[in-house]
């Protein structure tokens, strides 16, 4: 049983702290060093920007059927 959560869940929970890792990098280019100077920094830009990305992101997700692709066996196209 231990076997079949680790091999079907831990690598898509690594792949998912790995994602969030990136976004925090991608974040933290935009921060300021003086976290007061939030407000004439690009920092609302990037996370503008960044909010764009993730709602294409889950715009294109929502459209990926889930699981396999059908086959069409013995049908011809």
């Amino acid at each position: 049983m231990t076997h079949i959560l680790e091999h079907d869940f831990l690598e898509e929970q690594v792949q998912a702290i790995y994602e969030i890792g990136l976004y925090v990098t991608r974040l933290r280019k935009f921060a300021p060093p003086n976290r007061a100077k939030v407000a004439t920094s690009n920092y609302k830009l990037g996370e503008y920007l960044f909010d764009q990305k993730l709602h294409k992101k889950a715009q294109l997700d929502e459209k990926e059927p889930e699981g396999p692709p059908k086959r069409n066996y013995g049908k011809m196209a």
